[in-house]
C-alpha cells in the first residue's frame, strides 16, 4: 500500500478543498506571486527562532535585525502579493514593532525552553510519526517550553489580524498533531508528556501614525490542558480517513455556498473558475498538462 505523508497544513488544505490539495501537494503548482502574509510569518518565525535559542545559551540576540533581514530577503527575491490593506513598508514596521516587544513578552511569560536528551532545544523540531494504516504524520513544532509552573507546554506561534477565541485552542488540530508527535517521540526525547497546549499570538495591527490606536501586540499565552486519549484517537482516525481519500485520488472541487466558500481566498481560483494557468508555475510540462486537463 502507498504510504501517505500528511501534515497539519495538508489536512487543513484537504478539508478546505480536495482539489486545492491536489494542485498544491500532488502536482506542486505554485503562484508566480508569493503571499505577503506567508513571507511575514516566515520572517517572524526566523526572528523568534534565533531569539528563543539565545535564551538557552544566555547570549541575548536582538530579534529585530533578524526579522528585517528575513523580510528584506523575501521581498527582494519574490514577486509579492499584498492585500488592499498591507504594503512592504507597513508590514516591515509591524514586524519590527512585534520583535521589539517579543523579549519583554518572553520574560513576562516566564518560559524556559525544553531540552531533549541530548541537550538540544525543542525549537522548530521536525517529527515524523507512523500513525498506522500506512500514514505518516509530519509535524514541525514551533516551541516546547516549561511555563512558570514548570508545566511542559507545546506552543504554536501565530501571526494573525486578531486574537483567537480560547475555545479554538481547546480544539485546534495543529496542537493535537504536535501532541501526537511529541508523545510518540517521548522516550527518544527523554521528556515527560506535554501537560499544556497553547497558541501564542502576534497581532499584526498596523503601527499607528498618531498616539491613537493599539498597534501591534503580543497576546498573553492562554494555555489549555493536553488533549484526551479520545481526542487524539479521533484526530488520528480522521487523518487516516483523509489519507485513504488521497490514496484513492479523490480530489473534487469544494466551492460550497456563498457564505462559507473557501474559493475566494484560494490561490487556485483562476484555474478552477476560469481555466487560466498563466499566473502559475509548474514543476514539469507533465504537471502543467495535467492541470490543463483538470481545468478543461
Amino acid at each position: 500500500m502507498e504510504t501517505i505523508y500528511m501534515s497539519p497544513s495538508g489536512v487543513a488544505t484537504y478539508e478546505n478543498c480536495p482539489r486545492a490539495y491536489q494542485l498544491d501537494r500532488i502536482l506542486k503548482v505554485r503562484t508566480k506571486e508569493r503571499s505577503a502574509a506567508l513571507g511575514f510569518g516566515g520572517a517572524l518565525s526566523s526572528a523568534i527562532d534565533v531569539f528563543s535559542r539565545s535564551t538557552v545559551t544566555g547570549e541575548f540576540v536582538d530579534p529585530v535585525p533578524v526579522f528585517e533581514a528575513s523580510w528584506a530577503d523575501f521581498t527582494v527575491n519574490n514577486v509579492v502579493k499584498y492585500s488592499s490593506k498591507t504594503s512592504d513598508e507597513g508590514l516591515r514596521e509591524t514586524g519590527v514593532r512585534l520583535m521589539q516587544l517579543f523579549p519583554e513578552a518572553w520574560e513576562r511569560e516566564g518560559l524556559t525552553v525544553a531540552l531533549d536528551r541530548d541537550g538540544e532545544p525543542m525549537i522548530e523540531r521536525k517529527l515524523v510519526v507512523d500513525i498506522g494504516a500506512d500514514v505518516r504524520l509530519v509535524t514541525k513544532l514551533d516551541l516546547m517550553a516549561y511555563n512558570r509552573d514548570w508545566q511542559l507546554t507545546l506552543i504554536d506561534e501565530k501571526s494573525s489580524a486578531r486574537a483567537t477565541d480560547i475555545r479554538f485552542s481547546l480544539m485546534g488540530e495543529q496542537l493535537t498533531a504536535y501532541q501526537v508527535a511529541v508523545t510518540a517521540y517521548q522516550e527518544k526525547l527523554g521528556l515527560p508528556p506535554p501537560e499544556r497546549l497553547a497558541y501564542w499570538e502576534m497581532i499584526k495591527r498596523p503601527v499607528p501614525k498618531t498616539n491613537r490606536g493599539e498597534g501591534p501586540s503580543i497576546e498573553s499565552i492562554q494555555d489549555v490542558p493536553a488533549r484526551s486519549d479520545e481526542d487524539v484517537e479521533a484526530f488520528v482516525l480522521k487523518v487516516q480517513g483523509i489519507a485513504r481519500r488521497v490514496r484513492d485520488r479523490d480530489f473534487p472541487k469544494t466551492p460550497r455556498m456563498a457564505w462559507n466558500t473557501p474559493c475566494l481566498q484560494c490561490d487556485y481560483l483562476d484555474i478552477c473558475a476560469q481555466r487560466r494557468v498563466d499566473a502559475f508555475t509548474f514543476p514539469s510540462e507533465e504537471a502543467k498538462e495535467a492541470v490543463i486537463k483538470l481545468a478543461a
